[in-house]
């Protein structure tokens, strides 16, 4: 047999060499270096892709991956060829991402204006929803001294009527995100109610699994902000 002719094997059978290289390695989609040779490894492998649905979320799952190692102007490279080349695929995703990106490389503006396209997109694709307002309302709701406060109080109301049904991790952030931008925007009584719901929602015990023991609360914050709820929620209780 000629060396390098066949190499793997199928159920017992050698792999032919040209069919070998076109088997996906392990992980090629988190790359968290991208320099050329990555570049270069990640379009020959996503060329091999099966189909246009995967394609697109490689392409997101490998600009998460880039955003989070702190490689935000790769990662926007990425989401822009997804968007462009895949514009009906992850549509809401690759947008709120996007958003996350430009905030992380200080593009105040052009990160609100994503963020809003983002929520567009999953208002127009409501079977997909991503908590964009959520994500958007926590990073935006005391930029620019609060002038986006309302605005962002209209969108978490359009994203979501009971945060509870979400589960404990979410349904507490999106209380604690009710109650910042009520009390925020000066409206104390309905603050004092979501407060209630925060701290509610903060001792709320989970699970891995249905009928399991749980293992501990859903989330925690840090002792100011806890005394701070505790005082807006006693206000309420008067």
């Amino acid at each position: 047999m000629a060396s390098g002719a066949l190499t793997g094997t199928r159920q017992g059978a050698a792999i032919p060499a040209a069919e070998y290289l076109r088997v996906p390695k392990a992980d090629w989609y988190r790359k968290t270096t991208w320099t050329s040779d990555d570049a270069k490894d990640f379009f020959a492998q996503l060329a091999c892709a099966q189909t246009d649905i995967h394609r697109a979320q490689y392409l997101k799952i490998q600009a998460l991956t880039l955003k989070d190692a702190k490689q935000c102007d790769a990662a926007l490279e990425l989401i822009d060829t997804a968007v462009e080349k895949f514009p009906t695929r992850e549509v809401t995703q690759l947008r709120k991402l996007r958003a996350e990106c430009l905030f992380a490389l200080g593009l105040r503006e052009q990160s609100l204006e994503a963020y809003r396209s983002a929520f567009q997109a999953q208002r127009e694709q409501r079977n997909a929803l991503c908590n964009v307002a959520l994500a958007f309302a926590e990073v935006f709701h005391d930029v620019d001294d609060g002038a986006h406060r309302a605005e962002l109080l209209e969108l978490l109301r359009e994203e979501v009527a009971q945060p509870e049904s979400f589960g404990p991790f979410l349904g507490f952030r999106y209380a604690l995100m009710f109650t910042r931008l009520l009390a925020g925007l000066g409206q104390m009584t309905a603050a004092a109610k979501w407060a209630d719901r925060t701290l509610l929602a903060q001792r709320a015990e989970i699970s891995g699994l249905r009928h399991y023991k749980p293992v501990g609360w859903a989330s925690g914050v840090d002792e100011g902000t806890e005394i701070w709820l505790r005082q807006l929620a006693a206000r309420g209780n008067q």
